[in-house]
């Protein structure tokens, strides 16, 4: 799923960057399952890590996406897709 969101942001933005503090759920979704899951296998998480180069290659850093009260649970340096924004004209 979030693979797809990710393409149809980098494809054809129109709505979708509006949806993105939504869909960014995915991602974090992802990242917390690959900690507590240490035998997903390495091709799957080359996967991801290609979807997150993706994202990265159009990323605007910025703010905390979400509000400010949980942001402290999400440092900068691990969830870098929630302070700010896919840069998508």
């Amino acid at each position: 799923m979030w693979r797809n969101f990710v393409d149809d942001l980098l494809h054809a933005p129109g709505a979708q960057r509006d949806r993105y503090p939504y869909e960014a759920r995915l991602r974090v979704m992802l990242h917390l399952l690959a900690e507590e899951n240490r035998a997903i296998p390495p091709g799957e998480l080359a996967h991801l890590e290609e979807v997150d180069l993706r994202l990265k290659t159009r990323w605007q850093p910025g703010g905390f996406i979400w509000p400010a009260e949980i942001e402290a649970g999400f440092p900068t340096e691990t969830y870098w897709y929630l302070y700010g924004q896919p840069n998508i004209h």
